[in-house]
């Protein structure tokens, strides 16, 4: 499976660790976290699971959103090998794409 390479910017790669968590997330973007960070969302997502008031459909995006994950490493150049799945999910093929830092994570979108 082919993947497409980002090349992120050096004060943004300040801000990242070498090892990452990229995952899908809302509105065709891709949420990039650190493995301490994913751990902290995961452990999140799980104890709004276990509510009985979680509905069917946040039950199925958080199914999604953990599914998606997928683990990687920032190499020394900055580049970022993405996974052809999640490149399509964020529509990168199409145009250029911007970074934007939300909080803990970082969000690549066209």
């Amino acid at each position: 499976m082919p993947n497409f390479t980002l090349t992120i910017p050096a004060q943004s790669r300040k801000k990242l660790p070498k090892d990452i968590i990229m995952t899908r997330g809302l509105n065709d973007t891709i949420y990039v976290y650190s493995k301490s960070d994913w751990k902290k969302v995961k452990k999140k997502l799980a104890n709004l699971e276990s509510r009985q008031s979680t509905s069917k459909a946040l039950r199925e995006y958080i199914d999604l959103f953990k599914k998606g994950a997928y683990e990687t490493k920032i190499n020394s150049k900055g580049k970022l090998s993405i996974p052809e799945y999640l490149a399509d999910y964020a529509n990168l093929h199409k145009r250029s794409c911007s970074l934007c830092w939300i909080g803990d994570r970082l969000e690549i979108k066209i």
